[in-house]
This record gives structure tokens, sequence and C-alpha cells, in this order.
């Protein structure tokens, strides 16, 4: 039995299919980075977010003090958070500890991860990808007026990229709202008292 000839047609329907398949698998993948993992309770996250925001503001207080010994400017967004901070304190609270890390994390970790198991379905944590990805996350980061180096972003970022992998999303977002908070009340209360 003889095919019939291949047509323009026949190729288009067979790349259709394929990126139909993949557009799935990436639902799919993502949708997995964002339910809650079912083998954890949510009680499993208390003790990442009670230890771990001491941790990580300690570890970027520290990685900052030893960069200014060394000559380095750390930092993050610079003047234009200092000058919204002061205005209205209240509001960059709010806007830092619940607005910011949801779409962070769904930008730099969630997405990533998904992009990586649709290509690589058996890639595990890949960590390559999340140096990457934090590494952009970090310079995300810099305020272009004031460049500063975001070594304290960058370690930040890796924890919620581990976070990531073993709580979802639900458990980067809980660390990342809980560090960012944390640093702007320590920011708002410190402005307070030297003013």
């Amino acid at each position: 039995m003889k095919h019939p000839p291949k047509t323009w047609r026949d190729d288009q329907d067979t790349t259709h299919v394929a990126s139909w398949s993949r557009w799935r698998q990436f639902k799919a993948s993502l949708g997995s980075e964002v339910r809650w993992k079912a083998n954890r309770s949510i009680w499993d996250l208390v003790p990442i977010v009670v230890l771990g925001v001491p941790v990580l503001v300690a570890m970027s207080s520290v990685v900052s003090a030893i960069g200014h010994l060394l000559g380095f400017q750390f930092g993050g967004d610079g003047d234009l958070i200092m000058e919204v901070m002061r205005e209205n304190p209240l509001a960059m609270f709010l806007v830092g500890t619940f607005f910011a890390p949801p779409i962070e994390e769904l930008l730099f970790r969630v997405l990533p991860r998904a992009l990586g198991k649709t290509i690589r379905p058996d890639a595990g944590p890949m960590w390559a990808l999340g140096v990457a990805s934090t590494a952009i996350f970090a310079l995300a980061h810099i305020n272009p007026d004031n460049p500063t180096f975001p070594l304290p972003q960058f370690f930040a970022g890796l924890v919620f990229w581990a976070v990531q992998i073993r709580f979802g999303f639900l458990g980067s977002m809980a660390l990342h709202a809980g560090f960012n908070g944390s640093l702007l009340l320590i920011v708002i209360v410190a402005a307070n008292v030297l003013h």
C-alpha cells in the first residue's frame, strides 16, 4: 500500500499536535509547582518560616557587613524604596510583604521550574536553572540610579529555590513574605528611631 505524498498541511498538523502536547505538559508542570505538595503537612512549613526568616535576615546582615568592609555597596532597590518608605511606610510594608513575594516567586521560581519540567520531566531539583533564575532575581533588585551588588538577594533567592523544591509555591512565598516583612519592619523602625 502506498502512502499519499506528504503535504505542507501534514507537517503543520504534526507541529500543532506536538506544540499542543507541550502546552498541556507545561500547564501540568505549572500546576504541580503551584499546588501544595501532597506529602507535606502545612505544619511542616511553620519551622521553615519561623527559623528561616531570622536566619535569612542574619545572613543578609552578615553578607552586607562583610561586603561593606571589603568596599562593596550591597543593597537592593535603593533610593526609590527609601523615598517611598519615608512617604508611606505602611504602603511599602504591604507591597513588599504581600504583593511582591507572590509575583517574584511565580516569575523566578515557579515558571522556571515548570519550564524545566516541561523540557526535561525527569530533571529533579534543577540547581543550574535555580542558580540562573536566582541570578536574574538578584539583578532585578539593582537600582540603576544607585547600582549595588545584590549578593544578599542572590543567597536569599537560592534559599527560596530550595524551599520551592521541597514545599512548592506556598512555602517559598511564605518564607519570602516573612523575610521581606522582617527586613521592612527593621528598616521602618530604624528610620523612625534615627529621625
